[in-house]
């Protein structure tokens, strides 16, 4: 009995136990009587480290999670924390502006412990910064973007720096060092990368523009003139430096000359032609001096653009690249172009005004003034004791009054050539060169029919020597003597005419009954001064009585003779005395190199000698570019 209640007892401590056991799990610290409910397990945060984020628009994700981050950012958290045993996974949702970032240690199971070792590493985005060239011939060119530099090959359409610049950085190109040559300018230079390459910046290069300039002696005076093309500039006196106003593009040609000298000067130019490179042409050079002989007397000694008919007094006038001159008793000076078809008048005073022809026109209409037109040929023989003008063209000899009335005095008004001796109209001549006695009668050098005419102040033409058609070197009386090809002349007081035998290099002497004799010369052309017999010519352009029964002559001993358009380097003008010795008296330096050296002494001249003329005490005229004026010989 006692047995079996111990056995009892012991199985209900056991029973106890397992139920003890079983409600272990099932324990709260709590009241069950409240209702409460059993806390929440711990949580913990998901977060790391941000290197590199210097722009924003990051935004990382955890699942669902996401967070945005901040420029500058060194840290981050998520704001949902997770349970011991969860999960994470970081990545990056959206990449920020101008930067690439990227997640390490990013993902793994929640400890029982936060997560502070993820990494996320933020790098710049770089984009290159180029653009488009046009212009660059050469090479040289230097472009910079701060110190980054880039060197363009000659032609190159494009550039890029070899350097990339960051997204949302600034950039701002500009031209390091200039190509030879040439002038860069950026455009689009500057501005902020974004999200692509810049390829927007703009590089033309154009020649680059350089000054023309150099150095002037002797200018004592004012009037200087210098002029390239249109350019101009005028220099005060006693100036030393000169500069045109307009600048020249490397490459293109400059041509400096003397458009107005000084007064009482002559100024010549020297390395005034050449070609712009690299630099500002300062070598030009212009020396003035003392005209030594030389008095201008009106017009221009360098052409102004265009060789206009000025009408003015001294160098406000120009003369549009006279071929004759003549001068009458009173000293008014006529002179004619070829090129432009005008007669003008000068006075002694050097107040120009236009006698009679239209500017640029050629014709062989007679009248007053402008009204008349002449054909391009017309050569001035002289000044008659009333003041008529007597002038032959390539079929007739006309006449202009003082008033400026042209009238046909013999041969057609049509421009027929021929051979006929005759009254007005019904005469035909073929002529270069005309010479005028005071009472106004013409000899006119007929040079195709190689006969000297003479025609009577009432317009009766009639052969005073030579043979029509009979070419040769023959001095005699009339029809017995022969000519080559006479162009120029001159008839002194006496009535004695000088005619220039152009392809036989001579002058002939004709008296008034048509006696011909060899003045001076040899049929060799050359440059040799001494007695008529000897004496040598080469290229004769223009006569003119001079004094004490002496005949001046400009030759052509110039190897730049037709280098221009207008007019020719003629070079010198020879004196041949009444008994024929013949010496060289005025020489042009602006007509060297010769085909001789000039002999004896002679006046040395700066301005180009273009034409001559005499006025009857002997004055010598000159014609030099757009300008006339005297030559005192020593």
């Amino acid at each position: 009995m006692f047995r079996t209640s111990i056995q009892i007892r012991l199985l209900s401590l056991s029973l106890w136990g397992v139920i003890a056991g079983s409600l272990t799990g099932c324990w709260w610290d709590g009241d069950a009587k409240t209702g409460s409910t059993p806390p929440a397990p711990p949580t913990y945060s998901v977060g790391g480290t941000v290197s590199g984020l210097t722009q924003s628009g990051l935004v990382l994700s955890n699942g669902s999670d996401s967070l945005t981050v901040a420029a500058n950012t060194t840290s981050f958290v998520f704001a949902t924390s997770l349970a011991a045993q969860t999960t994470y996974s970081v990545a990056v949702s959206t990449q920020p502006t101008g930067a690439t970032c990227t997640v390490s240690n990013g993902s793994g199971t929640i400890a029982a412990a936060a997560v502070t070792n993820v990494q996320v590493t933020c790098t710049q985005t770089l984009h290159q910064v180029g653009g488009t060239l046009s212009g660059l011939t050469v090479l040289g060119l230097v472009l910079a973007n701060g110190s980054d530099t880039v060197g363009p090959a000659a032609n190159a359409t494009t550039f890029v720096f070899p350097t990339k610049v960051a997204s949302a950085s600034t950039y701002s190109v500009s031209v390091s060092t200039q190509p030879p040559g040439l002038n860069c300018t950026v455009s689009a230079a500057s501005g902020t990368v974004g999200s692509t390459d810049v390829n927007s910046v703009a590089v033309t290069c154009t020649p680059a523009r350089f000054h023309v300039g150099g150095t002037i002696a002797g200018l004592s005076a004012s009037g200087l003139v210098l002029a390239n093309g249109a350019d101009t500039v005028s220099s005060a006196a006693n100036a030393t430096t000169f500069t045109l106003p307009t600048t020249v593009a490397s490459g293109s040609t400059y041509n400096v000359t003397v458009q107005a000298q000084p007064v009482g000067l002559s100024c010549a130019v020297s390395n005034g032609t050449g070609t712009v490179a690299t630099s500002d042409i300062n070598s030009i050079t212009v020396t003035c001096t003392s005209s030594a002989g030389f008095t201008p007397l009106a017009g221009q000694l360098s052409c102004p653009t265009g060789i206009p008919d000025r009408n003015g007094t001294g160098v406000s006038a120009s003369l549009p690249r006279p071929t004759n001159i003549v001068v009458d008793a009173n000293g008014n000076a006529y002179s004619y172009s070829v090129y432009f078809g005008v007669i003008d008048k000068i006075t002694p005073a050097g107040v120009v005004t236009t006698l009679a022809g239209q500017y640029g026109t050629n014709g062989n209409t007679d009248g007053a003034g402008t009204v008349a037109q002449f054909d391009g040929s017309a050569s001035l023989g002289g000044v008659d004791a009333q003041g008529n003008l007597y002038l032959s063209e390539s079929s007739n000899v006309r006449r202009v009054t003082p008033s400026g009335v042209v009238s046909t005095l013999a041969g057609p008004a049509t421009g027929e050539q021929g051979y006929v001796d005759a009254a007005g109209s019904a005469a035909r001549f073929s002529e270069w060169g005309l010479g005028v006695a005071p009472d106004g009668t013409s000899y006119v050098a007929d040079y195709s029919n190689h006969v000297v005419r003479k025609v009577s102040s009432d317009g009766v033409a009639t052969t005073l020597a030579g043979t029509k058609a009979q070419a040769g070197f023959l001095d005699g009386v009339g029809a017995a003597a022969q000519f080559l090809v006479p162009q120029f002349a001159a008839v002194d007081s006496a009535g004695t005419v000088y005619v220039a035998d152009q392809n036989l290099k001579v002058i002939r002497k004709i008296t008034s009954d048509g006696t011909v004799t060899t003045l001076a010369g040899t049929t060799t052309a050359g440059w040799t001064d001494g007695p008529g017999a000897s004496a040598q010519f080469y290229d004769i352009r223009g006569l003119a009585i001079g004094p004490s029964g002496s005949l001046y002559v400009m030759d052509q001993p110039s190897t730049r003779n037709g280098e221009t358009a207008y007019g020719d380097k003629w070079g010198a003008i020879r004196q041949i005395s009444a008994d024929g010795t013949v010496k060289t008296v005025v020489v042009s330096s602006a007509a060297s190199p010769y085909f001789a050296s000039p002999q004896g002494n002679f006046l040395l001249v700066t301005q180009p000698i273009d034409l001559i003329g005499t006025a009857p005490d002997g004055t010598l005229y000159v014609g030099s570019q757009c300008a006339v004026g005297t030559i005192a010989l020593p």
